[in-house]
């Protein structure tokens, strides 16, 4: 059997569903961009971008496609609409284009996080396709970019995007039109005022109050930690949840602490709750912010007791119950496996509604106060279906596979948990036949060329032992490459 043989047995399916490389999925999109060019579509070639799936086994390419749709076109984007990307024809759904147009992303943001991609380079890209692929896009052939830039890898893409601590991918392309301005990079947002500016939540807000409308409203939620049969599924400490009817949809903002006592017992201070949210004075140590985007998903943020920017909430204040790997939460990893399932907003379970219709309620000299306070707690769940409605719409629009007829599409629970398990499976470790697809030989060409290197990784690897995907990743997928080439060039030469 030959080595390309080989290597369709043990990394594909049935033949109709196999892996190709890397470098096959290349030519076929630097062959997808000169037909662009050809026909004088300059525009489209130029704004052309394409995620590969050759990496992904045939059993998760049906979720992997389906994930990437929603995740993109659902919530890394900001443009109007929700384009899917669009299968290249002759690929059998492994090479898929984008157009930086409709998702109000531009080259600069597309390049930062491309060049963060550690697999579409040369020479595991034959150099000649890479320079098509630039040239086509109109990227610069510098000597040091090796990297195609015009090609990722999805499975790459879902996870480099979908939590912030790791890069800030996430950002890049949400807010590409703000970060990438002239030239240069703009820490964007910052804080949680950069937030309520691009989202329109600051001015709405304003609107409201000149008019004597009241925009908020809200709940008092009991921590995981406080009550731990009905407490809140991912806060430690009882917060206040904040419900803002924005441009696009419901906005919320979390108001969370380490401790429920003193200032930070919401309960105890119920009263005096919606007066400090509006003159900014409620006290908090960290916070969940979560926007409806024009597509119907969200957009997430966690900041901290000031209201900057951070990326993921400690255990002091936060655990992710949904999450079976990582208890902390993360941007936006950590807001999708909690409010998909509810369709982007979660029903607070209110500790202050609960006493009022128990009869416990608040004195008030002023009569107009007690019925804002009122209105803030009580008067929200008739709007819960409307505020659910956009995310919905979202999932049913986006969450199907359009090649599958009998495909029903995705519940928000259904897309958490299949975002969860592709995660899981990229982070686990690489074993041979993997990194074999990854790098496009068959396994025992890579474990011939591996077993000349006296690294350790490397040797590991050829004796058939999996190794962390950071590593992988950062190191040894190059390393890998580079063997494997100069194996290749050696026997050439004989």
């Amino acid at each position: 059997m030959t080595g390309a043989a080989l290597l369709l047995a043990l990394c594909a399916g049935p033949a109709a569903g196999s892996r190709p490389t890397a470098a096959e999925m290349a030519a076929l999109a630097a062959r997808d961009l000169g037909h662009m060019l050809r026909v004088r579509r300059l525009a489209d070639a130029r704004n052309s971008r394409y995620i590969s799936w050759h990496a992904v086994p045939q059993s998760r390419l049906a979720d992997a496609r389906k994930a990437a749709a929603v995740w993109i076109a659902g919530h890394l984007h900001t443009a109007p609409g929700r384009i899917r990307p669009e299968d290249v024809p002759g690929s059998r759904g492994r090479l898929q284009r984008l157009d930086l147009r409709d998702y109000r992303w531009n080259a600069a943001a597309w390049r930062a996080v491309a060049l963060r991609e550690p697999f579409s380079v040369e020479p595991a890209i034959p150099s000649e396709t890479a320079i098509r692929l630039r040239d086509a896009i109109g990227e610069s052939q510098d000597e040091k970019t090796l990297h195609v830039v015009a090609m990722v890898r999805g499975d790459w893409l879902l996870r480099d995007t979908m939590e912030s601590d790791r890069s800030t991918s996430y950002y890049d392309l949400l807010f590409a039109g703000k970060r990438f301005v002239g030239g240069r990079v703009v820490n964007f947002p910052a804080n949680e005022s950069d937030w309520n500016d691009f989202f329109g939540i600051a001015a709405a807000v304003q609107a409201l109050r000149r008019s004597k409308l009241d925009p908020e409203r809200g709940a008092v939620v009991a921590g995981n930690r406080d009550d731990p049969a009905r407490g809140s599924i991912v806060a430690r400490n009882n917060r206040v949840v904040l419900i803002i009817d924005a441009p696009n949809g419901p906005a919320l903002k979390t108001f969370d602490t380490d401790t429920t006592s003193g200032d930070t017992d919401y309960v105890e201070g119920s009263k005096d709750v919606p007066r400090l949210i509006e003159v900014g004075k409620l006290k908090a140590k960290a916070g969940e912010l979560l926007a409806t985007l024009p597509s119907g998903g969200q957009a997430g943020l966690l900041t901290n007791d000031q209201g900057n920017r951070i990326e993921k909430a400690t255990l002091d204040f936060a655990v992710n119950t949904a999450d079976g790997r990582y208890r902390d939460v993360r941007t936006m990893m950590g807001c999708v496996t909690c409010h998909a399932p509810d369709n982007g907003f979660i029903v607070p379970k209110d500790s202050v509604r609960e006493s009022l219709k128990a009869g416990l309620d608040a004195k008030f000299k002023d009569r107009d106060e007690r019925n804002r306070y009122r209105a803030f707690y009580l008067d929200w769940d008739r709007k819960v279906a409307g505020w659910q409605a956009p995310y919905k719409a979202m999932l049913a629009d986006l969450g199907r596979d359009p090649l599958d007829p009998d495909d029903k599409g995705w519940s928000g629970a259904k897309f958490a948990a299949a975002l969860i398990s592709l995660r899981d499976w990229y982070d686990d470790p690489v074993p041979l036949e993997q990194a074999a697809c990854e790098v496009g030989v068959a396994p025992e060409e890579l474990r011939r060329a591996l077993s000349r290197s006296p690294k350790a990784r490397l040797g590991l690897l050829a004796l058939g032992r999996a190794i962390p995907r950071e590593a992988w990743d950062r190191d040894v997928f190059r390393e890998a490459v580079l063997l494997v080439d100069s194996l290749e060039k050696k026997e050439k030469a004989r």
